[in-house]
């Protein structure tokens, strides 16, 4: 499901992000010690309008999927 982490924000240590197995249409964003502490699924901006495969863990968490 999830890869190892790509980038983090040079300006907020916590923020990690982390490649999405199976797909590069998506990316996951981590908040090291965030309340929740769970991932948000990005989805790549140049995918707008387009049908992609979204994966099966991203689809039922009810994420608005751009059409």
């Amino acid at each position: 499901m999830i890869g190892e982490c790509i980038a983090y924000d040079s300006k907020d240590d916590t923020d990690r992000f982390y490649r999405v197995v199976g797909t590069e249409d998506y990316i996951a964003e981590y908040l090291v010690g965030a309340v929740m502490e769970q991932f948000a699924f990005l989805r790549a901006q140049d995918t707008m309008g387009k049908y992609i495969d979204t994966p099966d863990f991203i689809a039922p968490l009810g994420y608005d999927i751009w059409e």
